[in-house]
């Protein structure tokens, strides 16, 4: 099913005249998943990403706009996913991903909630925030024998609960 909705996408994505490119760990529009074996730098997420648009006879030159947070594998001028993006494509634009569906969640949310939520974030950062945690997170869990072995969301910013006021 997952490769005929990628041919599916692939399909529309050469018939379009420009595409953008959203890199995050929290996206409802996935086109393709890959972990990362080795490392994050920007150099190792932009061969998966080439290799995708290669192996599908996409090109970067229709890839106009791409938005992902703000860490420097993303954003380094020398070595980050948005200077090799260029490099293959110099009109194509970084935009800033800033906006997060679990604030915008929280605001109607009943206290108790939010701070289960609070604590959710905490954890998933935790684990989120350094590259080795994910694959420790895994071992763990493969160990315990549970279901799922990774987190697709992150979560990392810092929230205000709902009885404070901004």
């Amino acid at each position: 099913m997952s490769e005929n909705i990628v041919s599916q996408i692939v399909d529309k994505l050469k018939k379009v005249k420009t595409f953008a490119l959203q890199l995050d760990e929290c996206t409802e529009h996935i086109l393709f998943c890959k972990s990362m074996q080795t490392s994050t730098t920007g150099e190792e997420i932009f061969k998966v990403i080439d290799h995708f648009l290669s192996h599908h006879d996409l090109s970067w030159n229709v890839c106009k706009y791409e938005c992902t947070d703000g860490v420097s594998a993303m954003t380094g001028r020398v070595n980050g996913l948005v200077a090799r993006i260029r490099k293959e494509n110099p009109s194509v634009q970084w935009v800033h991903d800033i906006i997060h569906r679990e604030v915008l969640a929280s605001e109607k949310m009943r206290c108790e909630l939010n701070e289960v939520l609070n604590e959710s974030v905490k954890v998933v950062n935790l684990i989120k925030t350094r590259p080795r945690n994910p694959c420790l997170f895994h071992v763990l869990c493969e160990e315990l024998g549970a279901e799922h072995h990774q987190l697709l969301l992150q979560m990392a910013f810092e929230r205000k609960s709902a009885t404070e006021t901004v």
